[in-house]
């Protein structure tokens, strides 16, 4: 009775973090693409990635995991699929045209390592 109070209080039931555990391990073992961008992007309503960037990025990732390469056009679907909550934009600053991913921000980490970005 116990477990029934807290699941009506709770209003869900409670997941074990080992079931968490295997759940993300399964997700990241299925898509390395979500893998890679879950490791490698945050999830930001106000931030972009470049496009170009980004797919470099999982080009680098990915051939150090021993993985083909993909053409741009599937990575972009792979990506819509896996951070349905990015979108693609394109707009023009000071005479250049940018293609983004909105809703995503390239972690710091991840620009040094693969783009040779540093701050």
């Amino acid at each position: 009775l116990d477990g029934l109070r807290r699941l009506r209080e709770n209003g869900h039931f409670t997941t074990p973090e080992t079931m968490i555990e295997a759940l993300e391990e399964w997700r990241t073992t299925t898509s390395p693409m979500a893998a890679m961008l879950e490791e490698c992007t945050d999830h930001d309503e106000d931030g972009e990635v470049d496009q170009t960037e980004l797919f470099d990025v999982w080009n680098a990732w990915s051939a150090e995991r021993g993985m083909r390469t993909i053409s741009k056009g599937l990575f972009r679907e792979r990506v819509k699929a896996n951070a349905p909550h990015a979108w693609t934009d394109v707009y023009e600053k000071g005479g250049h045209v940018f293609k983004v991913y909105r809703g995503l921000k390239l972690k710091k980490w991840a620009a040094k390592e693969y783009l040779g970005k540093v701050d």
